[in-house]
């Protein structure tokens, strides 16, 4: 009897292999996102220079341009989602951010390239939703955590990916101050690197589009509380908010770590673009994935122990490693130390989302964990991704008044922000343990 999951619904799902590919496709496309996401931290020297920005304005670039219309937006093109040819709006989105990128390189003002990293923003903005909603309907309730999974890893690899090939896009058109484009115009190498960069993901989008629509599974019980969320919401808010607070904090941290991470390799310790992009993308591409499954697996191990909130102190020990791996950049180290710290603090960035994640779906009921992500990831998004560069840009141009001290800024943001995110944690604990204990004895009640 399988009343949840008829036989004809069961004929109609993607064989393994289509399913694969279209998996495949969106990981590929989580690549080429990252890139041209990513890629203006490596191109802030010469774009600084360039347009003779300061470094507030090239970290309004990297944050609030891009991330207020793709945080924004995540509402509507979510909607969008649900009743359109997913497929064809992924593609859609594809060429909407390469062509944004692409045309980075065609700005000569600080307001026209905010215009066009907003455009990237949207493009990409459609991406997400729409993966987690192809997936879902690719495999069936056996298969689809490990698809879930590997997609999502493609996120964080897909940052180091992102460093290691736009690094080298750089590297190559690095040696001269000017390129050749046709034998005949002559662009500055920043310029280039935007267009090398964008213009293949016109690519991407032909090959996403011979991936194959899945037919829709509707889930009737994902409804059924729907007018319950807010009071659910108000309840659990001695937990949620400061768990919130918390990752947010540790967004912000992340965020401004990888924003001007680069540059700090750069100006401090005289590293070359190439140089900095390949330590970095071989950090994250390496201890991206570990740092997760390592925080899944310590979750586990915490719980066999019988701690409930397991998922909090993890999270709680990745702002703790967060602040003493980047606080040690604020001294004068060597190479071999900095990569070491480096190191670290890459493995703590990528523990804390998925075991926050996690944590937040465990505590939440099924029927409300759709519109409950989606709340959490406006609210971290918009304040990590946004302030993240931005406070480090401040205090390096405001506090310390020297571009070369940007690790000191990294440094005094870390040493703020975990022990701040470790405080906020403790204080959810209680409360987390308490709405997961409610949940479990009410259950059986909520599904009647």
């Amino acid at each position: 009897m399988h009343v949840n999951q008829p036989p004809e619904e069961k004929l109609l799902r993607p064989k393994p292999a289509v399913a694969w590919f279209g998996v495949a496709a969106l990981m590929l496309a989580t690549i080429f996102s990252l890139i041209d996401r990513q890629v203006l931290s490596l191109l802030v020297e010469p774009v600084r220079g360039s347009l003779g920005l300061s470094d507030m304005q090239i970290a309004t670039l990297q944050g609030p341009a891009f991330m207020v219309s793709f945080t924004l937006l995540g509402f509507p093109l979510g909607w969008l989602v649900d009743r359109a040819h997913r497929i064809r709006l992924v593609a859609a989105g594809i060429a909407l951010w390469s062509i944004a990128c692409a045309s980075c390189g065609l700005m000569h003002s600080f307001e026209s390239l905010a215009v066009a990293r907003m455009f990237v923003g949207i493009g990409e903005a459609v991406l997400g939703p729409a993966s987690i909603s192809l997936i879902a309907d690719y495999f069936g309730p056996e298969r689809r955590p490990l698809a879930m999974s590997v997609q999502f890893s493609a996120a964080s690899a897909g940052i180091g990916i992102a460093l290691l090939a736009g690094g080298s896009v750089v590297a190559l058109s690095h040696s001269q101050p000017t390129i050749a484009v046709g034998g005949l115009l002559l662009i500055e190498t920043w310029r280039f690197v935007f267009l090398a960069c964008g213009l293949p993901g016109l690519l991407v989008a032909l090959l996403v589009l011979t991936a194959r629509e899945p037919p829709r599974r509707e889930d009737h019980a994902a409804t059924s509380l729907g007018i319950r969320f807010l009071p659910f919401l108000s309840q659990a808010r001695r937990w949620v908010l400061p768990h919130f607070g918390a990752v947010s904090v540790v967004a912000i941290v992340g965020y401004g770590f990888m924003g001007w991470s680069p540059a700090f390799l750069m100006r401090r310790h005289g590293w070359s673009v190439l140089e900095a992009a390949f330590a970095l993308g071989l950090l994250f591409v390496v201890l991206g994935p570990a740092g997760s499954v390592f925080a899944g697996w310590l979750v586990r191990r915490w719980r066999q122990r019988g701690q409930a909130d397991a998922a909090l102190r993890v999270c709680r020990a990745s702002a703790i490693g967060l602040a003493l791996s980047i606080g040690g950049l604020a001294r004068s180290l060597t190479a071999p130390v900095v990569v070491v710290l480096l190191a670290v603090a890459v493995f703590c960035t990528t523990m804390a989302p998925g075991v926050s994640a996690a944590a937040l779906q465990e505590a939440t009921p099924g029927a409300m964990r759709g519109r409950m992500a989606a709340t959490y990831y406006i609210v971290t998004n918009l304040v990590g991704a946004s302030l993240g560069p931005l406070v480090v840009a401040g205090l390096t141009q405001y506090a310390f008044h020297e571009p070369s001290q940007v690790g000191l800024s990294l440094a005094t943001l870390a040493l703020c922000g975990g022990p701040l995110a470790a405080v906020l944690l403790t204080v959810a604990l209680r409360p987390y343990r308490e709405i997961l204990a409610g949940l479990g004895s009410t259950a059986s009640r909520e599904r009647t």
